[in-house]
């Protein structure tokens, strides 16, 4: 016998719990519960029916071996293995899904396991050297806090140098300050120590500046007496310098006197000169051809003895026909004009000396030869021109002249 369950479409077998509705339809009692939870009616024929009024039944199936198996009950089976089958197909199919991706994620996870790894191969070498540069951040700790350590030491070397330095630049009051605020012994020690070497080096320094003191009045006093004597030496000398201004403004107003004597002397022979030409010029119109002849030869040689007379005596010769070459026109033009004018002077004993060398009493009268008409002052005291010397006559005009004579006799 085979009954089949509507709800799930399973054999009722007789280990299964069997219930029936009021209807009489057969269902098993888990189905049959889960259905009625839904709707108060039968699975099969929509009749109402409530958890109270279904039943139980119970079947007796036969144990007996020699029974041969239904072709619903093989069906049964063969549908239930088709089923597993076909379920384990497509869970075969879902896990074969399942491992593709599984291997897709299993390759992606190696991936980023691969990154993690190089990832965590780079932070560990970030925290190596962090942790280095944290040895290094506590090295540094500690040598500050041993820097620390020294400036706070150097600080309180500073102050105890600083009230040294006060106990020596200072004066006696904040001295005594000092002492009176320290309380420690060794210090009040130093600055002892210190104070008597600060004493022994003023000692020694004043020592020194006495020394240096006496031997600088000695020497100021060597300097005031070379100082005097060269005062004195200095008067001395400007005295004799004005005296020799005095002698020489004096010379030179003697020179200037001797040179006007010796022009008024030269103008007197120079007139003279012009008297004997004048007499001589008459006596060569009055007498013959060969009488003019020699006297002009010996007037010629008169004049020669003349002219040496004048060279001798620096005699400067004024023409008659030069009216313009008075001494009194002629202006004083300086001592430079000389050189202006082309005036050349010969080497002369009148030289105007230096102030070193000895002089002498009187000078010798100079001789000056100008090489223009013009007169000019010499700067000296006396004046200067070119000296002419007389050109003979000719024959012809003396012939000349006889001529006129004879003539107005007649």
């Amino acid at each position: 016998m085979n009954i089949v369950c509507v709800i799930c479409s399973d054999l009722l077998v007789p280990s299964d719990d069997v219930f029936h509705t009021p209807c009489g339809h057969i269902f098993h009692y888990a189905c049959l519960v889960q259905w009625l939870e839904r709707s108060k009616s039968c699975p099969q024929c929509r009749d109402k029916t409530t958890e109270h009024k279904i039943r139980r039944i119970y079947f007796n199936f036969s144990n007996s071996d020699s029974i041969v198996e239904d072709a619903t009950s093989l069906q049964e089976k063969i549908d239930n293995l088709t089923f597993q089958v076909k379920v384990r197909d497509e869970n075969l199919k879902k896990l074969t899904k399942a491992n593709e991706k599984l291997e897709k994620q299993t390759t992606g996870l190696r991936h980023e396991v691969r990154k993690v790894e190089s990832e965590m191969s780079s932070k560990n070498n970030a925290i190596h050297a962090l942790k280095e540069q944290i040895k290094f951040c506590k090295q540094q700790c500690s040598d500050i806090d041993n820097y620390k350590k020294e400036n706070a030491h150097l600080k309180k070397n500073l102050e105890h140098l600083k009230n040294v330095q006060t106990l020596v630049d200072s004066s006696v009051k904040e001295v005594d300050d000092v002492i009176t605020m320290m309380h420690d012994t060794s210090k009040l020690i130093t600055y002892i120590a210190v104070l008597k070497k600060e004493l022994n080096e003023v000692c020694d320094k004043s020592k020194q500046i006495r020394d240096n003191y006496k031997s600088l009045q000695q020497e100021f006093k060597q300097i005031s007496t070379q100082n005097k004597f060269l005062s004195e030496e200095h008067t001395k000398r400007k005295e004799l310098e004005e005296q020799l201004i005095i002698c020489e403004s004096e010379k030179i107003s003697l020179q200037n006197q001797l040179f006007n004597m010796q022009a008024d002397a030269h103008e007197c022979i120079c007139n003279k000169t012009k008297k004997k030409k004048q007499e001589s010029l008459e006596t060569y119109v009055e007498c013959d051809v060969d009488k003019s002849n020699e006297a002009i030869n010996k007037s010629v040689v008169k004049l020669d003895d003349s002219s040496k007379f004048n060279k001798s005596d620096s005699c400067i010769i004024i023409d008659s026909d030069d009216t313009k070459n008075i001494p009194q026109n002629i202006k004083s033009q300086g001592f430079f004009s000389m050189k202006n004018y082309g005036i050349k002077r010969q080497q002369s004993s009148l030289k105007v000396p230096s102030i070193l060398t000895k002089k002498s009493r009187f000078n010798e009268p100079s001789k000056k030869i100008a090489s223009r008409s013009d007169m000019c002052f010499d700067g000296f005291g006396g004046h200067a021109k070119y000296d002419k010397f007389p050109n003979p006559i000719s024959n012809s005009h003396v012939k000349k002249i006889l001529r006129d004579c004879k003539s107005k006799e007649i």
